[in-house]
């Protein structure tokens, strides 16, 4: 028994169409649900080496009339630090002076702040920018539980910042990632 030419072709197109079928109901859900880095980073050539651009980053407030910080990160690969560059959002000025990360393990990286601006919108919001030790950077994001952001303004207030687990798992992983992307392009 022989299969035709007509046979053959309906075979062939039913292989194919099997294929597709299990690639768009098995393999598509999985990508629309991955978190991925490359929709928080941007990496151009700059003066100085390759220009790392981390954006869209938020953590939560530990403090009352204070809303959450929005972050980002800027890394030139020929310098030792990384700058934070953050908006806090705030129901009275925040003169922020300096800032200091706490890890989970305690130990802490002190910076000083410089203020960009401050502007009134439905609260107060300063943008600002610090420079944060490249190594301590990668620890930030090393540990399993979230480290805080703490800034404190010239008239010694401290705003406390801190990841949700959920959120520190989405942060983390994301940061996690480009910071593997820098590393393996420093070599």
């Amino acid at each position: 028994m022989s299969i035709g030419p007509a046979g053959l072709m309906l075979f062939f197109n039913t292989c194919c169409m099997r294929k597709f079928l299990f690639c768009l109901l098995f393999l598509l859900p999985l990508s629309l649900f991955a978190q991925s880095y490359k929709k928080s980073l941007i990496v151009n050539v700059a003066n100085d080496g390759l220009l790392y651009y981390a954006y869209n980053f938020k953590m939560r407030s530990l403090c009352d009339d204070v809303k959450s910080l929005k972050y980002d990160y800027t890394y030139v690969d020929s310098y030792n630090y990384v700058t934070l560059t953050a908006t806090c959002a705030s129901k009275d000025i925040a003169n922020v002076d300096s800032l200091y990360v706490q890890l989970p393990s305690g130990e802490k990286f002190s910076c000083c702040a410089e203020k960009i601006y401050t502007e009134r919108k439905s609260m107060w919001q300063t943008r600002f920018r610090a420079e944060i030790d490249y190594d301590f950077w990668l620890k930030m994001y090393a540990a399993d539980t979230p480290f805080k952001f703490v800034l404190v303004c010239k008239n010694k207030t401290r705003l406390i910042y801190e990841d949700s687990k959920k959120a520190w798992k989405k942060s983390r992983k994301k940061l996690t990632q480009i910071q593997e992307v820098i590393s393996v392009n420093k070599q």
